[in-house]
């Protein structure tokens, strides 16, 4: 993917077809090309000069199947796209004040609510690229739906973080109020999952004096899920029909790595902290149940805490400005 300004990929899935899936950004216009140059298809011309985020679906053979762009008077950013069994397929990112979903040709298809400012999305396409629904998470400040995936049920889990916001919504384009998500005292990780059909099934936030963002999410074959970000000083973690669960207090940033079942009630919980800054970008769960996260650590020595902080295991000496675990 080509362009005169900047292409970002962000986020990269495939089904169980072997088709695959791709989301990122590029700026005003860009071309899809193969390794011979040849141009597959072009993504629609932005209105403005910002940022448009994209979604592409391409066969096992690297064929084309579609492209498309979400873009509006504002920066859009594709962050992260998951499919289903069916191949159907999710995606999560920014977008700002309001913006549109259009193919190649730049036809409409699908128009996201009209948010205050800097808002996250989640829509559902189909294997024809289809638009089968949209959702905004929007507040007074600024939302980020980052990580998203599907379970085997359908159901769609997401995760991001909001800021400084007392009154954030997830809502339809038609403006129906679907949830509220708990108030927030500065940046506030959550943990979101919908259905197939985006309703709302349950919220769950990590939440304490600083920020505390979401990055990573994936589930197991049994639908629990797993979610990875940072925090810093003191947190809580909300379970779904329990009390609220504090993590260990962090040095500076410490890096978590949260399980949830399926009715979001929190499972367990791991902490990666040092002297410095500890960060959890992805993980990823097999069909036994294990988690896997990655990220990075900037501390001479640095462990990884359960939820009561004992000590589990202790990271390898860092000799450089940052080291990466997994």
């Amino acid at each position: 993917m080509d362009g005169p300004w900047t292409e970002q990929g962000s986020g990269i899935t495939t089904d169980a077809q072997g088709n695959v899936y791709a989301t990122g950004l590029y700026d005003i216009s860009a071309t899809i090309r193969n390794m011979s140059g040849s141009t597959l298809s072009p993504l629609p011309t932005m209105a403005v000069s910002s940022y448009a985020a994209y979604a592409v679906k391409f066969n096992t053979s690297g064929v084309l199947q579609w492209a498309l762009a979400i873009d509006g008077p504002g920066n859009d950013n594709g962050v992260d796209i998951s499919a289903d069994a069916q191949g159907n397929v999710y995606c999560s990112g920014t977008y700002n004040q309001s913006g549109t979903i259009r193919n190649a040709s730049g036809t409409i298809l699908g128009v996201l609510p009209t948010a205050t400012g800097v808002a996250g999305y989640v829509t559902k396409i189909d294997t024809s690229a289809n638009v089968q629904w949209i959702l905004t998470i929007d507040g007074p400040a600024s939302e980020y739906s980052r990580g998203i995936a599907a379970d085997a049920s359908g159901n769609v889990c997401v995760t991001g973080y909001y800021a400084f916001n007392t009154s954030v919504t997830v809502r339809n384009p038609s403006g129906t109020i679907l949830a509220s998500l708990p108030s927030g005292t500065s940046d506030t990780m959550f943990i979101m999952e919908l259905t197939t059909g985006g309703a709302f099934q349950w919220v769950v936030t990590v939440d304490g004096i600083a920020s505390d963002v979401g990055f990573g999410i994936a589930t197991d074959p049994q639908g629990n899920v797993f979610s990875t970000g940072y925090f810093s000083n003191t947190v809580s973690v909300q379970s779904i029909g329990g009390s609220p669960q504090s993590l260990p207090t962090a040095t500076s940033n410490a890096a978590c790595i949260l399980s949830h079942n399926t009715s979001g009630v929190l499972r367990w919980a791991a902490v990666v902290d040092g002297g410095s800054a500890e960060y959890g970008y992805g993980v990823a769960a097999d069909i036994q149940g294990n988690a896997y996260a990655v990220g990075y650590y900037n501390s001479a020595t640095c462990q990884v805490l359960n939820i009561t902080g004992s000590v589990i295991a202790s990271l390898p000496l860092s000799f450089g400005i940052y080291a990466g675990y997994l």
